[in-house]
């Protein structure tokens, strides 16, 4: 992988955390890991559907779903009142 993929894929996994650790508790920092795993994890999946596996694998390609499916996820995550 080239460093921006690596880049990008870094940089959405913490801005992911970040925006439900703003959205919750401060205090509660593994509340708000909880809370940024389920859009990441399907993210992932997706995106290593879509261009990780052998017949498919291209990694900038992966790196970049994985960018655009975690911030949308994340979004709209973040956009839904808080319970």
């Amino acid at each position: 992988m080239k460093p921006l993929s690596w880049f990008l894929v870094g940089f959405v996994t913490v801005l992911a955390g970040l925006a439900q650790w703003v959205r919750g508790n401060p205090y509660d920092i593994g509340g708000a890991v909880a809370r940024a795993i389920p859009a990441l994890l399907i993210a992932f999946v997706v995106a290593y559907l879509a261009r990780g596996r052998k017949s498919k694998r291209n990694w900038e390609s992966f790196a970049r779903w994985y960018f655009w499916l975690a911030l949308v996820l994340s979004i709209l995550t973040s956009a839904r009142p808080a319970s």
